[in-house]
């Protein structure tokens, strides 16, 4: 089987029946859970789900017939994605962020009621009792086999827990593109992964490397997931929707499903589906499962997934950034590559993410503030072309940047 032919079908040919929705976009946010009384995660996020079942949510199941979200069409998705820690929130695909807002704060204010003070979300991507809170994952095969492979195949200085999935959250966009678009697309959001570390990076985590402003790109990149090349920025460039379906036939396959869930060490897709000792069928690719920071989706969409959460008032902040710098995908090419050659900068755009991780400076403190600010300016200016208000999410740059260098300066100052 050529496993590009059977990925472009998966991922690529879904995005030719959506140009009505080009203008759309979608989000995903999880928050960690934290309970305040004697009941545990499970039984709040159970009854939570069955009183929103009772007010016209309907329920949505795993395999194993739990109940593990509910929907609302046209609306919001309220779920678990991996474990009882976290609660997931996907909104419906909307043109204006003030729209996805309201629906936001009325699914909290529907939290709030049903739970009332038994629990609380909290605005941070990694969870406040990560270091002795159980896993708690729901009854999936999957999750379980995915701890094992980052048990087994994670280095030995790696810090933490091989069952990160469920402590770990982040803002998740999603982007409509066309067919043709994706190359250059994949190309400029990958330069432009380490600002958006630089700039939306709030989860510190110590680790046996030192410091990380990020525990998500700390736990992605440091595990069993870089083995497989499952995870962080991508360095080439790529000129055609091939190069695209070529870069995923290198990546990893860990996982099948037959019987059960099967972990293994990972084979590349393009080989997996070449090789006839694999007994490979296409069905293996729904056990295909990729972290980096720019993801094709099955849905047509383009998953951006830099960005830590943020604090509950700038929820829609990374949204609004990386909606914008996407509609202006030429410009914000130009200024990264000003940025770069200016500063004589050849590193590769995963050794950028690495530094932005640390809080290492790149450039001078004067040129990082101008290169940011102008993507951040390009993403207003997109906006106000837009005219539907975005722009009223982009005002806290200097608060941002302020945040940055404070992290920088009291770093050299603990050296």
């Amino acid at each position: 089987m050529d496993v590009r032919e059977l990925l472009y079908r998966r991922f690529i040919a879904p995005m030719e029946s959506k140009k009505n929705l080009i203008n759309r976009i979608g989000m995903e946010f999880a928050y960690p859970l934290v309970c305040l009384g004697n009941k545990s995660n499970k039984m709040i996020v159970k009854y939570l789900f069955e009183q929103l079942i009772k007010q016209g949510f309907m329920p949505l199941y795993c395999d194993k017939k739990e109940l593990i979200g509910v929907e609302k069409k046209f609306t919001a998705r309220i779920f678990l994605d991996a474990s009882y820690n976290c609660l997931s929130i996907a909104l419906a695909p909307i043109v204006a962020i003030h729209g996805a807002d309201r629906t936001l704060q009325e699914v909290f204010k529907l939290f709030r009621t049903i739970v009332e003070e038994q629990a609380l979300l909290i605005d941070q991507s990694i969870h406040p009792l990560h270091y002795s809170l159980p896993a708690n994952f729901i009854a999936d095969d999957e999750w379980m086999a995915k701890r094992k492979f980052i048990e087994k195949y994670s280095p030995q200085d790696f810090s933490g827990r091989a069952d990160f999935f469920a402590f770990i959250t982040a803002i998740k966009t999603h982007l409509n593109f066309m067919p043709q678009e994706i190359p250059y697309a994949f190309t400029v959001l990958s330069k432009l992964d380490f600002a958006e570390l630089f700039l939306f990076a709030n989860s510190p985590i110590k680790t046996k490397q030192g410091w990380f402003r990020s525990a998500k790109y700390y736990y992605y990149t440091r595990s069993g997931l870089a083995l497989a090349g499952l995870s962080g920025s991508m360095d080439q460039s790529f000129r055609s929707i091939q190069d695209v379906l070529l870069d995923y036939a290198q990546r990893g396959l860990f996982l099948r499903r037959r019987e059960n869930c099967q972990f293994f060490i990972p084979v590349r897709l393009g080989e997996y589906f070449k090789r006839s000792e694999y007994g490979a069928i296409e069905e293996d690719l729904d056990c295909f499962f990729s972290y980096k920071n720019t993801e094709l989706e099955q849905i047509g969409t383009v998953k951006r997934q830099v960005s830590c959460v943020q604090p509950f008032s700038q929820t829609f902040v990374p949204v609004a950034f990386v909606r914008g710098i996407a509609a202006k995908l030429g410009q914000a090419d130009e200024l990264v590559k000003r940025f770069l050659r200016d500063n004589q900068i050849t590193s590769s755009n995963n050794q950028l993410c690495e530094m932005a991780a640390r809080g290492v400076l790149i450039g001078s403190r004067n040129s990082l503030y101008e290169f940011l600010g102008g993507l951040w300016q390009l993403a207003i200016d997109s906006a106000r072309m837009r005219g539907v208000g975005d722009e009223a999410y982009l005002t806290c740059f200097d608060e941002k940047f302020s945040a940055l260098m404070s992290w920088y300066e009291n770093k050299i100052m603990d050296k």
